[in-house]
């Protein structure tokens, strides 16, 4: 079978390589399909839960009998990962029981599969991890002397393997590594591990992407989430996109060491007063921007999607008021934000009851879209759920549907996943109708950023037909009820 690509790599001119597109592509069309040069599972949390190889989650795992580090699903995985882990695992045994951090195991599985050659003196082509972009010389102090911290380690944990660092740019693939690595997620966009990719890498940042990447075990899927025309770059979020400018590029330039420079942060000042909004105490509950600034650029159809959403007259310019509670706002915002902080996975007891003040005291001072208050509705959404808290983690689920769809683009998973956690919630509070039509908004969604065939719509799928069959039957049951009750 023929395969015709819908991109192209190509030279920009200030970010190396990126990738335009060749032809029309709609949402939900997939663009990149591909698995990944090098890959770790990485996360402290996830290892000993995931298959090394494969990254599935079955009930047994089978761990390496002499590193005891790594682990398997079964003996196949295993079988294809030994040309590789047969270098490594030595070099894990010497130190155990310490572990290797994870940015220095990604580079030594770089190191094993590109510059050490196999018994028959053949080394892989080295180009596709040396054609990704360094950018070097952008490159912080601060990550210059962990990158010198991490080349210390490496050479301790590689003595013995048969790699002279010494030929080695060690510094360069550190940059590389920085530069281009994915977490890889699960469908529910928890991290399970970082892997680079040979033409996935190449794809360029926007806060405002036309492309999300989803992963299928350690295969990654680029897909489409807006129209795209022909001669258009392809971009996708490095970050998330639930932050302000500020720290959308202090995060952009400490990991990937670069200034982004789309649209949104060029003229970022309606999407920073949405999520820096507070109400003054002349026009509530119109927000007013946070902080005063008279350089407000907001165009008409932004405008209209906020109202869209809220309704009502919304005067999203500065008013004339003296802004007194400022203050009150700023401080109301640094407890949620230092709580929020505070919580490791899902708050304890005592720390969701101190959410349930804040956001009842935030709402009457913060705009709804608010960031502070959007991290706290979600914490204490998870709070409520294992607390089994089901009706309260109800209404926190309705309270951040409004800012998810003001603040993230149209089709964008987190939206998905949160109408489909919602309208498991509303079925399991026996709220049929609603859940109903959130199950149907989660699969407008994930159909588009996950793919229709997906696991995980799969589920969904199953999900909203029984609960639709539930109806239906609780409907002939109220036909016959009325019927029974006119014959009395």
């Amino acid at each position: 079978m023929v395969v015709i690509e819908k991109y192209q790599v190509f030279e920009t001119c200030d970010k190396g390589r990126g990738i335009k597109a060749l032809e029309h592509i709609s949402p939900g069309e997939e663009v990149i399909r591909e698995g990944p040069l090098v890959f770790t599972l990485t996360n402290c949390k996830t290892r000993g839960l995931h298959c090394d190889y494969c990254l599935a989650a079955p009930d047994n795992l089978f761990k390496c009998s002499n590193c005891k580090y790594v682990s398997y699903c079964g003996k196949a995985c295993q079988v294809r990962d030994w040309s590789i882990h047969k270098i490594e695992c030595k070099c894990l045994q010497k130190i155990s029981p310490r572990q290797p951090p994870d940015i220095c195991r990604l580079l030594s599985l770089i190191l094993f599969k590109y510059y050490v050659p196999s018994k028959k003196g053949r080394v892989t082509d080295k180009k596709d991890i040396e054609g990704l972009l360094s950018n070097t010389e952008h490159i912080t102090n601060a990550r210059k002397e962990a990158f010198f911290s991490f080349g210390a380690v490496l050479n301790s944990y590689l003595q013995g393997c048969g790699i002279d660092l010494q030929q080695v740019d060690v510094y360069g693939l550190l940059c590389r590594i920085s530069c281009n690595s994915f977490t890889i997620t699960n469908s529910e966009l928890n991290s399970l591990g970082t892997g680079i990719y040979k033409t996935s890498s190449l794809l360029n940042h926007s806060c405002l992407p036309n492309c999300i990447a989803m992963f299928n075990g350690t295969e990654i899927c680029i897909r489409a989430i807006s129209n795209i025309c022909p001669g258009d770059e392809l971009y996708i979020a490095y970050v998330n996109l639930l932050d302000t400018k500020y720290n959308r590029q202090l995060e952009l330039k400490e990991g990937y060491m670069f200034q982004c420079e789309c649209s949104l942060c060029n003229h970022s000042s309606y999407n920073d007063f949405l999520m820096k909004s507070i109400k003054c105490d002349e026009c509530q509950p119109c927000p007013c921007i946070q902080p005063m600034s008279p350089d407000i650029v907001v165009t008409n159809d932004q405008k209209k999607s906020y109202k869209q959403y809220f309704g009502g007259s919304v005067n999203i310019q500065s008013c004339s008021s003296d802004f007194s509670n400022l203050n009150k706002a700023n401080d109301c915002c640094d407890e949620m934000d230092h709580l929020y902080q505070d919580i490791k996975i899902v708050p304890t007891p005592l720390q969701l009851q101190l959410l349930h003040a804040l956001i009842n005291k935030g709402e009457q001072i913060v705009g709804p879209t608010n960031i502070s208050l959007v991290h706290a509705y979600e914490v204490a959404m998870d709070g409520c759920l294992e607390q089994e808290q089901w009706t309260t983690a109800y209404e926190y689920s309705k309270k951040l549907v409004k800012p998810y769809l003001v603040l993230l683009p149209q089709f964008h998973p987190s939206v998905g996943l949160h109408y489909f956690k919602q309208g498991k919630l509303a079925l399991h509070i026996d709220y049929l109708k609603d859940g109903i039509l959130y199950l149907q908004k989660a699969k407008e969604i994930l159909s588009i950023t996950h793919g229709s065939n997906h696991e995980l719509v799969v589920t969904l799928n199953s999900t909203l037909k029984n609960a639709c069959d539930e109806m239906r039957i609780k409907q002939d049951e109220n036909i016959i009820n009325r019927i029974y009750s006119d014959m009395q």
